[in-house]
């Protein structure tokens, strides 16, 4: 990534700051689906297909192990 696209990008529009943090995170919603929508133009390589289903075999290992969050939070001690 060049230097001056890191700097564009890394300036949020001050517009967009001024946004209710509610409609902000709506805004980052949609930008992300749309970043999903896209995800075919942007093919994974060979070591980064390898990863992730090393990562998802790791999971899969671990299913039993996992709980939802609301029996999670169930179980935790009351704020004192």
């Amino acid at each position: 990534m060049s230097r001056l696209w890191r700097n564009r990008m890394s300036e949020l529009p001050p517009e967009l700051r001024t946004l209710p943090v509610g409609e902000r995170i709506e805004l980052v919603s949609q930008l992300w689906d749309s970043i999903a929508e896209d995800a075919p133009a942007c093919p994974l390589s060979e070591d980064q297909r390898r990863l992730l289903e090393s990562r998802l075999a790791a999971r899969a290992d671990r299913d039993d192990q996992s709980q939802a969050w609301g029996e999670f939070k169930a179980q935790l001690p009351p704020k004192s």
